[in-house]
């Protein structure tokens, strides 16, 4: 089966282009079909932290991933949760990465929209945004990436690290404070590479996690010409 992935939206509707060229409307995520190029050529291009710590959001999914990869034994469950974290801030792609601090700033109108757009990239997948001890976990990696990131790049005023293993429930935390900093400094994965890289993992890990619709296309994964 051809998927059709939209290129010329309507005159005069507002939409955004992705990296890819296709495009998705965003006051309208239901009638946008990115796709997953698309989605990770953006928040490979997007910072972090409002550009202050050299780290795009395509390297925070990098690490959440890793993260995941080296605390559990592969199985069912560890390609369940990497498909999560992998996922977790891709609508970013269309959104943008908002800090924290601003959010309540933007009121309800934003917190609506980015949901509705968290909700319509998992959903392209065929799975919801997680919730309980899925939602846990997930903010869990998050938090601990969050830690690392900021202790590999820290800013004038920062307080302490305080790289608490047992506190953030990962190993070798350390270690991954040279990696970011080395992964920053040089060509060790090139965005392009990492692109590629992060995409071969989410199609794997969807693969192995069960939740893949059996008989079902999903355009998402479709590669634009």
């Amino acid at each position: 089966m051809i998927e059709v992935v939209e290129l010329h939206p309507p005159a005069a509707r507002p939409y955004i282009r992705l990296s890819d060229g296709t495009v998705v409307y965003p006051d309208d995520p239901l009638a946008s079909t990115p796709t997953l190029a698309g989605l990770l050529g953006g928040v490979a291009r997007i910072c972090r932290y409002q550009g202050h710590r050299p780290w795009t959001v395509l390297q925070h999914l990098w690490l959440c991933d890793e993260l995941v990869r080296h605390e559990h034994h592969p199985d069912r469950e560890q390609a369940q949760l990497r498909l999560l974290v992998l996922l977790h801030d891709l609508h970013e792609a269309v959104v943008g990465d908002i800090p924290s601090p601003l959010k309540p700033l933007l009121g309800e109108p934003f917190a609506a929209l980015e949901a509705a757009w968290e909700e319509r990239v998992h959903g392209l997948f065929g799975i919801a945004v997680p919730s309980g001890e899925w939602k846990d976990e997930v903010k869990r990696i998050d938090r601990a990436a969050l830690a690392i990131e900021k202790a590999a790049f820290p800013l004038p005023g920062d307080s302490e690290p305080g790289l608490d293993e047992s506190r953030l429930g990962v190993q070798d935390a350390s270690r991954w404070v040279y990696t970011l900093r080395a992964m920053a400094r040089g060509p060790r994965l090139t965005s392009s590479v990492l692109q590629d890289v992060v995409d071969d993992r989410i199609r794997t890990a969807l693969a192995f996690s069960g939740w893949m619709p059996k008989g079902r296309v999903l355009p998402v994964l479709a590669r634009c010409a």
